[in-house]
């Protein structure tokens, strides 16, 4: 369970899923309600099934959840994301990203059972950084500020295995799609957009985060 000095932790956008959702039961008759929940909608979902036995829940339906962030998540914060539209200058969305606090969600996590610590996932000409180095990489990034936040409300919720969530899952994830699984600067530094290498998933959701749920869910 999900202690209570975290409980604050994306309360607005959780409170949010959960009024639409106990709208959804009451205006059909308080009848137990599934929710498909698509991306990052699918990782607030399970913080609001694990914050509080809610009775109306009856099955999760997470679609391409990042369970355990994603290799872009890390590229989001220093050069920006168009999430591959040509037309739009990634390093315009800069600053949105960084604004954005679920942005800290989508970080990769050290979890033995995502990305680990040994696979670099941001590579320079001097240094390395896994997703057990993101601290480091956040302020080597200038963006030092979020280590704190980072450290004390995203490491403990998606740092180690997730909690289950109460309720049966069923897990849909796509495969066989080329996904940056590692980002590459020629240089010292991160001017400029880097190369990207890529592994297996969905276009944007790594493979190993894909199935970072844990073993309470029934894979599809």
């Amino acid at each position: 369970m999900v202690t209570p000095s975290l409980a604050t932790t994306g309360s607005y956008l959780v409170a949010a899923v959960r009024r639409v959702v106990e709208r959804a039961s009451r205006l059909n008759g308080g009848r137990p309600v599934t929710i498909v929940a698509h991306s990052l909608d699918g990782s607030l979902t399970h913080q609001l099934l694990v914050r509080q036995p809610l009775a109306w829940r009856q099955r999760f339906v997470p679609i391409a959840a990042p369970w355990g962030g994603i290799v872009l998540g890390m590229l989001t914060l220093v050069s920006g994301n168009n999430y591959g539209l040509p037309f739009i200058d990634a390093r315009a969305l800069l600053a949105a990203g960084r604004s954005q606090q679920t942005s800290m969600w989508m970080l990769p996590s050290p979890s033995p059972a995502v990305f680990g610590t040994a696979q670099p996932l941001v590579i320079t000409r001097s240094k390395n950084y896994s997703a057990g180095d993101v601290t480091e990489y956040l302020a080597d990034i200038g963006f030092g500020e979020t280590v704190g936040p980072y450290v004390s409300r995203v490491l403990p919720l998606f740092g180690e295995d997730l909690p289950p969530p109460g309720v049966p899952v069923t897990n849909i994830v796509g495969v066989g799609v080329g996904t940056t699984e590692r980002i590459v600067y020629p240089e010292d530094g991160f001017d400029g957009m880097p190369a990207m290498a890529a592994g297996d998933g969905d276009g944007v959701v790594n493979l190993a985060s894909a199935f970072g749920g844990g073993d309470q869910v029934e894979e599809l």
